[in-house]
């Protein structure tokens, strides 16, 4: 259990960060237990498949917040949809709370991820500050705990248990909670950038204020949307942020195992080229990175 702790570091934002960067950023140090984890394959091994191996190990001994989020990923992003079609963003923050997983697709869908670690203690203050900011949330958990799950959530709110075998078996389907979204509360999920788009897209706006006012005058024309439109062009916005990550995921050299890192990690087009470089190299040469 304590090496498969030690292994879960390395799904880590910053570790991944790190082998985007031009030097590397010291991401050779935070490797070293990938070494003794695969000290038994053929000297070979590249990068991308030692974190492949360090994941297998998750599944079995450590299931931890990420190892669901990158299940989620794989199965409902390039699974269920496509990268062509669908988007994600992790660690979304949302009101209160931060929101594990949200897929963008042809709505806005959020996953609050439960591991046997977790308690359930947060779920109805996270639940409702979801509530008000996607149309779809689901709790996802064990299979072995999502009858509890249920019996402490609305009936709105879907279930999804993992099976040990990695499969997700939808315990209860999410209905559309469309009547208790508010203009207020998804205005919160933009940056400004993406403000100003999505009013320009509706409304045809052009910033007429300084600059130090744009933010409260974004948010004054936000929250007057009707409630359809502020979503939708909401969900332009956020689909299109998690867009960026399609590049480097659709790639067949891409390792599955860092699927859900790649949408939670903001990076450049060349940092996708130094990332995707690096994990193809052997695990041997990580000390030159």
């Amino acid at each position: 259990m304590k090496f498969a702790a030690r292994i879960s570091s390395v799904f880590s934002t910053s570790v991944f960060a790190s082998l985007a960067s031009p030097q590397g950023g010291g991401a050779a140090s935070r490797l070293t237990v990938l070494h003794e984890l695969t000290e038994a394959h053929d000297a070979t091994l590249t990068l991308g498949e030692a974190f492949d191996a360090a994941h297998g190990l998750l599944g079995h001994s450590y299931r931890n917040e990420y190892y669901f989020k990158n299940k989620l990923v794989s199965k409902i992003v390039l699974g269920r949809h496509s990268v062509r079609t669908a988007s994600a963003l992790m660690e979304v923050p949302s009101g209160r709370s931060i929101v594990d997983l949200v897929i963008f697709n042809g709505t806005s869908t959020a996953y609050e991820i439960k591991t046997d670690l977790d308690s359930f203690a947060r779920l109805p203050a996270q639940l409702d500050d979801y509530s008000s900011r996607f149309e779809h949330v689901n709790v996802v958990t064990s299979i072995e705990r999502a009858a509890e799950a249920e019996r402490v959530t609305p009936d709105t709110v879907g279930i999804i248990g993992i099976r040990q075998n990695g499969s997700l078996s939808v315990v209860r389907p999410s209905s559309s909670g469309f009547s208790r979204l508010k203009q207020a509360s998804i205005f919160q999920l933009l940056r400004q950038k993406e403000a100003v788009e999505a009013l320009n897209r509706a409304t045809g706006y052009e910033i007429d204020v300084p600059s130090g006012d744009v933010w409260a005058r974004c948010r004054s024309l936000f929250t007057a949307l009707p409630i359809e439109v502020a979503h939708a062009e909401a969900l332009h916005q956020l689909k299109k942020r998690g867009m960026r990550a399609s590049a480097l995921v659709e790639r067949a050299d891409y390792p599955k195992s860092l699927r859900a890192l790649a949408y939670g990690t903001e990076m450049s087009t060349a940092g996708h080229t130094r990332i995707a470089r690096r994990l193809a190299a052997p695990l041997a040469d990580c000390h030159k990175f």
